[in-house]
């Protein structure tokens, strides 16, 4: 439904966008005139309806920007640290070891 994006920007060019409301086209604004028009404080009200709607039939609502929302768990968490402890081990302990077993005087020779 229109309600879970009520204000969508479409670029046309490199420089406007149409401006979509409640699925119709209002007409096209560069990004100047978008952020600095008087048109914003009733694309928000327009915002808050729709929240509002939503609000109504659905808990919770999640709502997101210019992107996606992130959610993590202890699973992505734990998967993360166990990969980077892992990481490090490799990185750091294996060519300590190699370097523990060599002859620091033959090592130095070749310096």
């Amino acid at each position: 439904s229109v309600e879970m994006n009520p204000v969508l920007l479409k670029p046309t060019t490199h420089q406007t966008a149409q401006v979509v409301l409640n699925g119709k086209p209002i007409g096209n604004q560069s990004a100047k005139e978008y952020f600095l028009g008087t048109n914003r404080s009733f694309l928000f009200e327009e915002v808050l309806k729709s929240y509002h709607k939503l609000a109504e039939k659905f808990n919770p609502v999640v709502m997101e920007g210019a992107g996606s929302i992130s959610e993590l768990n202890l699973k992505d968490i734990l998967s993360a640290v166990i990969l980077s402890l892992g990481l490090s081990f490799v990185v750091t302990i294996f060519p300590a070891r190699r370097a523990a077993r060599m002859n620091p005087v033959e090592a130095l020779r070749y310096e």
